[in-house]
Protein backbone atom coordinates (compact mmCIF):
# COMPACT_ATOMS: atom_id res chain seq x y z
CA UNK A 1 0.00 0.00 0.00
CA UNK A 2 2.47 2.46 0.83
CA UNK A 3 4.67 1.91 -2.30
CA UNK A 4 1.27 2.65 -4.19
CA UNK A 5 0.87 5.98 -2.33
CA UNK A 6 4.91 6.94 -2.82
CA UNK A 7 4.40 6.27 -6.66
CA UNK A 8 1.59 8.20 -6.80
CA UNK A 9 3.20 10.81 -5.58
CA UNK A 10 6.37 10.62 -7.57
CA UNK A 11 4.10 10.57 -10.81
CA UNK A 12 2.45 13.80 -9.83
CA UNK A 13 2.64 16.33 -12.71
CA UNK A 14 4.38 19.65 -12.24
CA UNK A 15 1.10 21.42 -12.18
CA UNK A 16 -0.48 19.01 -9.75
CA UNK A 17 2.79 19.46 -7.64
CA UNK A 18 2.38 23.18 -7.63
CA UNK A 19 -0.99 22.93 -6.61
CA UNK A 20 0.26 20.95 -3.60
CA UNK A 21 2.80 23.81 -2.56
CA UNK A 22 0.32 26.48 -2.94
CA UNK A 23 -1.76 24.61 -0.31
CA UNK A 24 0.60 24.29 1.75
CA UNK A 25 2.14 27.37 1.55
CA UNK A 26 -1.39 28.82 2.21
CA UNK A 27 -1.43 26.67 5.41
CA UNK A 28 1.64 28.00 6.71
CA UNK A 29 0.42 31.99 6.02
CA UNK A 30 -2.27 30.83 7.47
CA UNK A 31 -1.50 29.31 11.08
CA UNK A 32 1.22 32.56 11.09
CA UNK A 33 -1.06 34.92 11.24
CA UNK A 34 -3.17 33.18 13.72
CA UNK A 35 -0.34 32.56 15.82
CA UNK A 36 0.64 36.47 15.46
CA UNK A 37 -3.21 37.14 16.62
CA UNK A 38 -2.44 35.14 19.48
CA UNK A 39 0.43 36.80 20.23
CA UNK A 40 -0.81 40.48 20.16
CA UNK A 41 -3.95 39.14 21.99
CA UNK A 42 -2.05 37.71 25.05
CA UNK A 43 0.08 41.28 25.09
CA UNK A 44 -3.10 43.08 24.83
CA UNK A 45 -4.48 41.37 27.92
CA UNK A 46 -1.16 41.85 29.91
CA UNK A 47 -1.35 45.16 29.09
CA UNK A 48 -5.16 45.82 29.85
CA UNK A 49 -5.21 44.20 32.99
CA UNK A 50 -1.71 46.10 33.98
CA UNK A 51 -2.17 48.51 36.50
CA UNK A 52 -0.58 51.94 35.00
CA UNK A 53 1.90 52.36 37.37
CA UNK A 54 3.16 49.21 36.74
CA UNK A 55 3.30 49.80 32.88
CA UNK A 56 6.64 51.21 32.40
CA UNK A 57 7.84 48.52 34.19
CA UNK A 58 6.59 45.65 32.58
CA UNK A 59 7.72 47.23 29.12
CA UNK A 60 11.32 47.31 30.63
CA UNK A 61 10.82 43.46 31.61
CA UNK A 62 9.70 42.66 27.97
CA UNK A 63 11.41 44.43 25.84
CA UNK A 64 14.87 45.69 27.56
CA UNK A 65 15.63 43.03 29.86
CA UNK A 66 14.50 40.79 26.81
CA UNK A 67 17.15 42.61 24.65
CA UNK A 68 20.14 42.34 27.56
CA UNK A 69 20.35 38.92 27.62
CA UNK A 70 20.02 38.60 23.48
CA UNK A 71 22.62 40.97 22.85
CA UNK A 72 25.15 39.44 25.98
CA UNK A 73 26.10 36.67 23.57
CA UNK A 74 27.10 38.95 20.42
CA UNK A 75 29.02 41.25 22.72
CA UNK A 76 31.38 38.62 24.56
CA UNK A 77 32.68 38.08 21.13
CA UNK A 78 34.80 40.87 21.56
CA UNK A 79 37.94 41.51 23.81
CA UNK A 80 39.81 44.04 25.76
CA UNK A 81 38.33 47.41 25.68
CA UNK A 82 35.49 47.04 23.10
CA UNK A 83 34.65 44.16 25.14
CA UNK A 84 34.42 46.09 28.47
CA UNK A 85 32.58 49.31 26.81
CA UNK A 86 30.12 47.20 25.78
CA UNK A 87 29.07 45.43 29.35
CA UNK A 88 29.59 48.64 30.83
CA UNK A 89 27.06 50.11 28.32
CA UNK A 90 24.94 47.16 28.73
CA UNK A 91 24.34 47.52 32.51
CA UNK A 92 23.72 51.47 32.10
CA UNK A 93 21.11 50.51 29.38
CA UNK A 94 19.70 48.17 31.32
CA UNK A 95 19.65 49.50 35.31
CA UNK A 96 19.24 52.37 34.87
CA UNK A 97 15.31 52.24 33.64
CA UNK A 98 15.48 50.43 36.96
CA UNK A 99 16.22 53.68 39.23
CA UNK A 100 14.64 56.15 37.02
CA UNK A 101 11.20 54.55 36.11
CA UNK A 102 9.85 54.30 39.97
CA UNK A 103 10.83 58.04 41.04
CA UNK A 104 9.24 59.56 37.54
CA UNK A 105 6.38 58.34 36.52
CA UNK A 106 5.80 58.37 32.76
CA UNK A 107 2.18 58.38 32.57
CA UNK A 108 2.20 62.50 33.89
CA UNK A 109 4.18 63.16 31.01
CA UNK A 110 2.17 61.73 28.46
CA UNK A 111 -1.25 62.91 29.99
CA UNK A 112 -2.40 66.50 28.60
CA UNK A 113 -2.60 69.23 30.92
CA UNK A 114 -6.28 71.03 31.62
Amino acid sequence: MKDKNIEEILDLSSENENKIIRIQDSFTRRFGAEERKESQLKMRILFERTAPEMLPFIIYCIYIGASALVGFPFISQYEGWKFYSYVISLVIICILPILILPRFPLIKWFQKKR
